[in-house]
């Protein structure tokens, strides 16, 4: 009995020595000068604004005196970098971009910080500076569609017109089809997924700040944008079934705003139980929705559906164009929503 154990000893000693071999020599390959650039908070330089005690990275485009467009990017987490060709638009508008609270180059914020009803504030704080008399035009991708809606239930009174361009789920019932079809965004795990996943762990801890957060935004960003992984949970987004036919560059990833807003919106059972419709019906406008025609995931079909939460909408199909078509098919889209704008 004491041979065995004394086996056993050697048999994990072993095992363990190879771990730490293989740790060391992976964390020597993956080294690199990885960098993540710093937040609105930190470098003043940045284009900011202090919005409910938090900077936030934001910028405008046209003059001052013309009526506001407030730009609302995806995610959550990401930040505006993909949407900056709406900023054509500010020959008729003033046009605001912001990164939301934990998000992109703005401040990073601790988890309590973070929630919908925060987010809806943080908006409202921006109309209200920004327009303090006349009523706003939102334009929302994806998570920021899910924002707007959000708002628009919540201050109708403050909208003239919104775009929700492929919002990814207004109700419960539609985030737990989204869910089904994308096994919860994650890739199936076989062996080139998994050593995929290790390497962008090891180069995440060559990271050196600039804050705290600074290596799950790496870690984040490199495993949602990887066009390596096989089966890409959101390959169906885009033409081909190919992320890497998206057009969405990124400053930085906000791990912690994205993970708990996926958080706050499930129960205990892990199923969606979130809506953002709620008080929608009191908006008499018509809202856009825009979808890519590529997209076999959240595109015409499933946008059609959601268009019907509204008292009154249009839908209007990007042609060859995926998720991202706003950056994908630039000229396309801003056609489309200066034509409803125009209306």
């Amino acid at each position: 009995m004491h041979k065995i154990f004394k086996i056993l000893l050697w048999v994990l000693g072993s095992i363990l020595m190879i771990l730490a071999v293989a740790f060391i020599a992976g964390y020597l390959l993956t080294g690199g000068d990885y960098t993540i650039a710093e937040t609105a908070a930190r470098d003043p330089a940045l284009p900011r604004i202090e919005i409910n005690d938090t900077w936030l990275h934001a910028e405008t485009f046209g003059r001052d005196t013309s009526q506001v467009v407030i730009v609302l990017h995806g995610g959550p987490g990401n930040d505006y970098r993909s949407l900056l060709s709406l900023q054509e638009l500010a020959d008729d508008f003033q046009v605001v971009f912001y990164d939301q609270r934990g998000s992109g180059l703005s401040e990073r914020v601790p988890e309590e910080e973070i929630s919908l009803a925060i987010f809806i504030e943080d908006l409202k704080a921006m109309v209200d500076h920004y327009s303090k008399d006349e009523k706003v035009f939102l334009i929302g991708h994806s998570w920021g569609g899910m924002l707007a809606s959000a708002f628009i239930g919540r201050y109708p009174e403050l909208i003239e017109k919104a775009v929700l361009a492929e919002p990814g789920f207004l109700t419960a019932e539609m985030g737990n089809e989204l869910m089904g079809k994308t096994n919860y965004f994650q890739p199936p795990m076989n062996l080139k997924t998994i050593m995929q996943v290790l390497t962008i762990w090891l180069r995440s801890l060559h990271v050196r700040g600039p804050d705290e957060q600074a290596r799950m935004d790496f870690f984040m960003e490199q495993l949602v944008f990887s066009t390596e992984i096989d089966n890409h949970p959101m390959a169906g987004y885009f033409c081909g079934h190919d992320i890497k036919n998206a057009y969405l560059p990124i400053w930085r990833m906000g791990t912690l705003a994205s993970q708990t807003m996926q958080r706050s919106a499930m129960n205990e059972d892990g199923k969606i139980d979130m809506d953002f419709i709620v008080g929608v019906e009191a908006f008499d406008k018509k809202v856009l929705f825009i979808a890519g025609d590529c997209n076999v995931l959240i595109g015409p079909e499933y946008q059609a559906r959601q268009m019907e939460f509204f008292p009154q909408a249009e839908l209007v199909i990007i042609k060859d164009a995926g998720h991202s078509m706003i950056g994908e098919k630039p000229a396309e889209t801003l056609k489309v929503i200066r034509d409803y704008f125009r209306e």
